[in-house]
């Protein structure tokens, strides 16, 4: 746009903040004084552009520090074999937590010997506001094996299919792919997951728009500019249609998330197995551009 119209240069940065805000995770952000912004700020410093260098990961192990849930990455570059920058990650995460140790000893003692392997502390994990996959499936109500069975399925095949995309992506060179759909693998992945942590629908937006996809980008807007799953409370109980619907609304960002995922590892798959996108398919509509 900025090469179009070179008079909206100047107000294309502070406009899209503005549109951005409305983004209820970003919204959600600013509303409970969240870090999710700034954390995802580093992951993009660290792994998108080249300036931090041979230091690359450094600075996913300093958000990963403060927030477990970009850890993800480390499984990500390992997998993709940067091992120096998946080990950079864990000496940026150990440096932070060392130093936070010395400072309160007490305090980081009881976070990392008891409470991070307590996720109810973060409270109802079976609320509409958890969308992670675990989230999802205790709002079925489905526990016990059946539930675990259910929930490991769930988390193998988005797992292998997300991953596999970022290590593709990440090998090509195609970093804001890989970094997108690990950031999202990070939510689905968790075991609590709340709304405003889907900060990673500002790296969608950039890929949508840097390869072009006009419509998506807008339905992927629309789609997380909306609390669906705040009003699934006033609606629990409802049978019929009505209860089925606002079961499914209730998962909207889980939905979503699984469904950019799924659509880009078709789209990979087809790629490697060289089989031509046809039809409106979500995958050939989301047909990642060749690079050379």
């Amino acid at each position: 746009v900025g090469q179009r119209f070179p008079r909206l240069e100047p107000f294309l940065v502070p406009a899209s903040f503005i549109a951005i805000t409305y983004l209820l995770p970003i919204h959600e952000q600013f509303r409970f004084g969240q870090v999710g912004v700034f954390l995802l700020a580093l992951v993009l410093l660290d792994l998108l552009t080249p300036r931090t260098g041979r230091f690359r990961g450094v600075l996913v192990g300093v958000a990963t520090a403060i927030k477990l849930t970009p850890g993800v990455y480390v499984i990500g570059l390992a997998l993709a074999r940067r091992w120096r920058d998946a080990a950079m990650v864990v000496v940026g995460f150990l440096g932070v937590v060392a130093l936070s140790w010395a400072a309160a000893p007490s305090t980081s003692r009881a976070y990392w010997t008891d409470e991070v392997f307590h996720s109810d502390r973060l409270g109802n994990n079976a609320g509409p506001a958890n969308q992670s996959l675990r989230g999802a499936l205790l709002r079925t109500r489905l526990d016990g094996l059946p539930g675990t069975a259910v929930l490991g399925l769930l988390v193998l095949v988005v797992g292998v299919a997300g991953f596999w995309v970022s290590t593709r992506a990440w090998r090509r060179g195609d970093e804001l792919l890989a970094v997108t759909v690990v950031g999202l693998l990070s939510c689905l992945l968790s075991p609590v997951a709340w709304t405003h942590h889907y900060v990673y629908v500002l790296p969608l937006l950039a890929l949508l728009v840097r390869d072009r996809h006009h419509l998506w980008t807008l339905v992927t807007a629309l789609v997380w500019g909306f609390d669906w799953p705040a009003h699934y409370n006033a609606h629990v109980g409802e049978g019929g249609l009505a209860g089925a619907l606002w079961q499914v609304l209730s998962d909207e960002f889980v939905i979503c998330a699984v469904v950019v995922v799924l659509a880009y590892a078709s789209v990979e798959w087809r790629a490697a197995h060289r089989v031509p996108a046809a039809g409106p398919a979500l995958g050939a509509a989301l047909r990642v551009p060749a690079r050379t």
